[in-house]
């Protein structure tokens, strides 16, 4: 059967993981596995981790105090700074400096808090 090969392929691979100390177990997982949401994040933030230390410097004062929630595109306004602003912030979210509603994707009209505000 063509499963019992797989099965086969994936308890060897799980056996040399473990024999050269490469991780401490091995999960198959699957698109249904996934969030889709958290994928989505995970692809934006991914996108924009080339660092640009004016704009950086810039998100970091505009937000370091923001009290309460502001949407990722007043944020981005408010900046002034056009794409490289919406970059910097992302950044801030991908560093952990800020974070997005939880179950959001981040999309300009998400809710920005600084870190700890759901935590």
């Amino acid at each position: 059967m063509p499963g019992e090969d797989f099965i086969t392929h994936m308890q060897t691979v799980s056996f040399w993981v473990q024999e050269r100390n490469f991780a401490d177990e091995v999960r198959l997982l699957t698109e249904k596995d996934i969030d889709p949401v958290e994928l989505h994040n995970a692809r934006i933030l991914a996108a924009f981790r080339e660092p640009d230390p004016d704009a950086d410097a810039a998100a970091w004062e505009l937000t370091r105090y923001l009290l309460g929630g502001r949407s990722l595109r007043d944020l981005t306004r408010d900046l002034g700074l056009a794409e490289r602003g919406y970059r910097a912030l992302l950044r801030l979210v991908r560093m952990g400096a800020l974070a997005g509603q939880p179950g959001h994707r981040l999309t300009p009209d998400i809710l920005i808090f600084r870190k700890g505000i759901f935590q």
